[in-house]
């Protein structure tokens, strides 16, 4: 499979819970300088969300300490067409600043990882870390469209190429191929409170189908 392959596979999200730990690197705002971005470190909090992906929807539980201290367990999954995918309700995930635990409901195995580097930060998903908002609003790709009642959208616009592959695999899949030579068009749309810079809503598109929804159903701050 090409890298180019794999880049439509990340958009479209195809991770589920349980694999869907990343680690975050030394990456800088482009637009604004990183001594000017503005980092709110958020406070704990317990969060049920839920991800709808094309032929799969799950919702999830996170309890956020901070950025060190968290857990996050999948609470429910569905499929809407027969496809072949793991079961992953009941699996969690919990780091400890030193050690990352997973539990696979499955095998009734937990595993533990302690090669943790210490110049990183595990997090449960990309859009669950303080720095991910602050990163977006210093990209000259975002536009702020709407701020009421302590919430603010803003969407964001990429423009990403299309050739025969990818042409070939989005037709594969049942998805509208894209035309080679002319850039998709990939906006992402996110509301979150501005206090905290905790999103609560984000709908990401490609040539304006929907391809992933994320939609925050509880948010209980736990200390201010």
């Amino acid at each position: 499979m090409t890298k180019k392959i794999l880049s439509v596979l990340l958009m479209i999200g195809i991770l589920l819970v349980g694999s869907m730990i990343f680690i975050l690197g030394q990456e800088k705002a482009t637009a604004t300088p990183a001594n000017e971005i503005k980092i709110i470190e958020w406070p704990s909090f317990t969060m049920i969300y839920e991800v709808s992906r094309i032929n799969n929807v799950y919702s999830a539980k996170l309890d956020y300490d901070n950025k060190l201290h968290w857990r996050v367990e999948t609470l429910s999954q569905s499929f809407t067409e027969e496809i072949v995918a793991s079961e992953t309700v009941g699996n969690w995930s919990e780091y400890n600043g030193t050690a990352m635990y997973h539990f696979d409901s499955t095998t009734r195995i937990t595993s533990e990882n302690k090669d943790v580097p210490k110049d990183g930060v595990y997090i449960p998903e990309q859009w669950l870390a303080p720095y991910y908002i602050p990163k977006l609003l210093a990209q000259t790709n975002t536009e702020i469209v709407d701020e009421s009642n302590g919430i603010r959208t803003i969407v964001v616009t990429e423009y990403l190429p299309c050739d025969e592959d990818i042409r070939d695999y989005l037709q594969q899949q049942g998805l509208k191929p894209c035309t080679v030579g002319v850039n998709r068009v990939a906006k992402t749309e996110i509301k979150y409170r501005i206090d905290f810079n905790i999103p609560v809503s984000i709908i990401e598109t490609l040539d304006g189908e929907e391809v992933r929804q994320i939609t925050i159903t509880e948010l209980t701050i736990l200390d201010k």
